[in-house]
């Protein structure tokens, strides 16, 4: 009879992990860890307890976002939870915006894509829509508003369009504010089509939407983009796409989304090509391309010029993406190139202290990030040795005077990755690094998908794989974390927790819940310890591991064995 129940819990686990079974390949020894298998384009944020929540589109099938959780040393929390999985004819696939809990949950507001119909026409056109939706996972990894969350609009697209998410914060009443753009092709003559700027307030308990079914109207236009500054407000930049109107304003919202002001501070930028940010005195700087150089304005939060259209560079001509970062107060850092060759640095003055030219650092910079008050760190990419048309990742470290801290060359992080990469400081003067990466199959085979790296201060690059109990660090709870990696070959580690002296047991069975080994039998005093299991003398498969306590306390995770 317990063999049956053990059965009857785990088997439902097993046809989700045998579709990936036969794709999947153990990674060679490397000290970055794979976060999620064959998930690429990831988006990642680090929460108060320093845990690294990360959210990535899987590749195998229709797209659906899958999201993670690890603590700052690796150690896995939550792993391939579906934020709003594929059902019948939906699909969902877009950039997913994470607002951490304090709890270790998170929100997640994300567009879900429809395909309804491909219509009997000669051109194949196919009808498809994207919703704005939130998603509240907790803090064990438990999807809580349904299978694909809470639409927060009920407007619908008649042919072709939808939501475009801008992004989401807390208000100061710790409920969430998310804005969107809206676009609603009719695809029938003569009626116009639709354009618009929405918001919507989420409560964050039970997921009440606060400005009405529908959200509440901004602009009838499609605005972009929007930032937040640190006193709370918000400045939506209004969209210069050819087949609107056109538009030069700048608008202004309090944490209560109402306007303060609306001002046209974009007259004269003929282009789409700029960058914004702001700093702790509410003032925001615009940076951008002219098609003949790159200047700057900076204004109050009044919207009130401090200075406009300093010119920054003549000799570069468009900014081409990327993110304004403020640092050290009075300065900003950015990237800018034709594909992004060297990092600037503006100050509130409108001067460049690291020259016209800066600090020249490769040919294709993905990100550079102010990470303490002395220096910025910048991942960029280099062609891969082989000669193949791909690229590894780099790491170098400027100064507060723009220049390189490391080797010349930088530090190889890894090969093959796929042009993303998310740098989140440490608070110590080092980093975590989320990137992704193409399969790699010589010289050792690495497969696609979203990985985590640790960078210190010197530029030493590990994880720390293990926990030590130290004195005055005892667990205020019972807790059995999944293994990792997962899946492994030929080991993996098994952390787990205890807050009081208990005898623990820790034993691995098989699918049918037939015992196959003992991992732990003894009795533990407080603290936080760490199992590494070898599984040489183990057959490929779905195993499960469980942890029993004198005390009481049980869990169960399971875990798979690739040779």
């Amino acid at each position: 009879m317990k063999n049956l129940i053990w059965a009857i819990l785990i088997i439902f686990c097993i046809n989700k992990i045998s579709a990936q079974q036969s794709l999947y390949k153990s990674p060679s020894p490397d000290s970055a860890r794979l976060l999620l298998y064959n998930s690429l384009n990831p988006r990642a944020v680090k929460n108060k307890n320093k845990d690294i929540i990360c959210v990535a589109t899987e590749w195998s099938t229709q797209f659906p976002l899958v999201a993670e959780r690890i603590d700052s040393s690796g150690n896995l929390l939550w792993n391939n939870v579906y934020i709003a999985p594929p059902l019948n004819d939906l699909d969902e696939n877009g950039d997913a915006v994470i607002l951490p809990r304090p709890d270790g949950g998170a929100y997640f507001i994300f567009e879900y894509w429809e395909f309804k119909s491909v219509l009997d026409t000669p051109e194949f056109i196919m009808y498809f829509a994207s919703y704005p939706h939130i998603q509240y996972i907790d803090a064990e990894g438990n999807p809580q508003w349904g299978s694909v969350g809470i639409r927060l609009s009920d407007i619908n697209v008649d042919f072709q369009g939808g939501a475009d998410i801008m992004n989401a914060y807390y208000a100061p009443d710790r409920d969430i504010i998310i804005y969107w753009n809206w676009y609603n092709d009719h695809h029938t003559a003569g009626v116009k089509n639709e354009f618009g700027t929405y918001v919507q307030k989420i409560a964050p308990t039970n997921g009440e939407l606060k400005f009405g079914e529908s959200g509440r109207k901004l602009f009838d236009f499609r605005a972009s983009p929007l930032i937040q500054g640190q006193n709370c407000n918000v400045y939506i930049f209004q969209d210069r796409y050819a087949f609107q109107n056109g538009g030069d304003s700048v608008a202004c919202f309090n944490n209560s989304v109402e306007k303060l002001w609306q001002l046209p501070l974009l007259t004269g930028i003929n282009s789409m090509d700029y960058l914004i940010g702001t700093n702790e005195f509410g003032e925001f700087l615009i940076i951008y391309g002219t098609n003949n150089d790159i200047r700057a304005s900076l204004y109050d939060e009044n919207g009130s010029p401090i200075w406009i259209g300093k010119i920054l560079s003549s000799s570069v001509k468009r900014i081409l993406g990327g993110k304004l970062y403020n640092w050290i107060i009075n300065s900003w850092v950015f990237k800018m190139g034709q594909i992004g060759s060297s990092v600037y640095c503006v100050n509130r003055e409108g001067k460049m202290p690291w020259g016209e030219s800066g600090a020249s650092i490769a040919d294709r910079i993905l990100a550079a990030v102010p990470i303490d008050e002395e220096s910025v760190l910048v991942a960029f990419e280099k062609k891969n040795e082989s000669g193949k048309f791909a690229y590894d990742l780099y790491l170098q470290k400027l100064n507060k005077n723009g220049e390189a801290v490391w080797q010349s060359e930088g530090i190889k992080v890894f090969e093959y990755v796929s042009t993303n990469c998310i740098i989140l400081p440490d608070n110590n003067g080092g980093a975590y690094l989320i990137f992704d990466a193409v399969a790699q199959y010589e010289p050792a085979y690495k497969p696609r998908g979203t990985y985590f790296q640790k960078v210190d201060k010197d530029g030493n690059l590990g994880i720390v794989t293990s926990i030590k109990n130290e004195e005055g660090n005892i667990p205020a709870e019972f807790k059995l974390l999944q293994n990792y990696p997962n899946p492994f070959n030929p080991e993996t580690n098994i952390n787990y927790s205890i807050p009081e002296e208990t005898n623990v047991t820790i034993k691995l069975y098989d699918v049918i819940g037939r015992e196959v080994k003992v991992l732990v039998n003894e009795r533990k005093q407080p603290g936080k310890y760490t199992i590494k299991f070898k599984g040489g003398e183990i057959c490929s498969g779905v195993y499960f591991y469980r942890l029993t306590t004198s005390s009481g306390y049980t869990a169960v995770k399971k875990l798979v064995i690739l040779k």
